[in-house]
């Protein structure tokens, strides 16, 4: 165990911009990291986390808590997402999974033939994926990318966590907190807010290669690109993706969320959206359920007891050109005819 001694100061591990890890556990278990500060700021940006935890061509790696974290000031880069404040990485067949802090897991090989790989970054792929993750408690804030993001984990859970204003710095696709390449997650009672720009941007998103996502009990407020994203890339292989199917969002709340309410993007399929409320203010103008063609169009996407309370402008349209900043020209209707 690594922990503070005593007193009310948390102990500082500066890595001074010279390491690429202030804090990194590599192939270990039943360890704990507790109640530590943590940067690593350097004279520029570049390839650095505050901690990481990496578990390579490993196997099941056992108990790792990292709790109760104090991580400020690392200058990651910009241009990848593998980096910045606290990674926790299961590596083999050359590719690597990401998610947040605290985390509780291990590594574990596919289960028959339920699907063939789980997408990491680009078109790698992984043949291991984490179960036991755990992602709660977190406050995360001035984030240059996105906020919390579980890949290749199965029944992960993401629950009490606040990531304000993420996407401040990077011009990638970033999300407050998503799911990619993984089952079964559960997303529930977070706030998100702040989140920056309409390349996606939204607080939430469901995301493609993962089945079973459940997004409940969230409130989301004042996000650029809006409240919700669910997507599929339709032009992956069934051999690559299972694609994005079996959503459920529930039992949220959506206030003052910019530009989109929604977003359905690509093939995705049996999407269940039902007691949620999204509030449009006064002033702003929203596409409050936005379907987009992303090689493919939703289907079988189910609405039921949503409420929609507009004192601004909002309409349910389709995407019929995408621009450079992430906004749409749309027209009213589900889908292009």
């Amino acid at each position: 165990m690594i922990d503070k001694y005593g007193g009310e100061p948390k102990p500082v591990i500066n890595g001074n911009g010279k390491a690429e890890d202030a804090v990194l556990l590599k192939n270990q278990e039943y360890w704990e990291i507790r109640s530590l500060e943590v940067t690593n700021t350097g004279t520029s940006p570049g390839v650095r986390r505050g901690v990481r935890v990496v578990a390579e061509d490993y196997g099941d790696a056992h108990h790792i808590y990292v709790d109760d974290l104090d991580v400020h000031d690392v200058n990651g880069n910009n241009e990848m997402k593998e980096n910045g404040g606290s990674l926790i990485t299961v590596s083999g067949q050359e590719a690597e999974s990401l998610c947040g802090s605290p985390h509780r897991g291990q590594s574990h090989s596919p289960r028959g033939s339920q699907r063939n790989s789980w997408f990491v970054h680009a078109l790698d792929t992984l043949e291991v994926y984490q179960a036991g993750v755990v992602i709660r408690n977190n406050a995360l804030d001035d984030i240059g990318g996105d906020g919390i993001v579980n890949v290749a984990t199965d029944g992960a859970v993401v629950e009490f966590n606040v990531v304000a204003h993420a996407s401040q710095r990077s011009q990638d696709y970033n999300v407050g907190i998503w799911p990619w390449s993984a089952d079964n997650t559960v997303v529930q009672f977070n706030e998100v807010y702040g989140t920056r720009g309409q390349h996606d941007a939204e607080g939430f998103d469901s995301d493609w290669n993962s089945r079973n996502t459940i997004i409940q009990y969230n409130y989301s407020h004042d996000n650029e690109g809006g409240f919700l994203l669910i997507c599929n890339e339709g032009s992956q292989s069934p051999e690559n993706s299972v694609g994005n199917t079996g959503t459920i969002v529930r039992y949220n709340i959506s206030q003052n969320d910019h530009h989109r309410g929604i977003k359905l993007s690509g093939p995705v399929r049996n999407t269940l959206i039902y007691n949620n409320t999204i509030y449009v203010a006064k002033g702003e103008n929203v596409d409050v359920v936005l379907h987009t063609d992303w090689t493919g169009w939703a289907t079988n996407t189910y609405f039921y007891n949503n409420i929609f309370y507009v004192e601004g402008i909002a309409r349910f349209s389709y995407g019929v050109k995408g621009n450079p900043d992430g906004s749409y020209e749309t027209a009213p209707g589900p889908a292009r005819a």
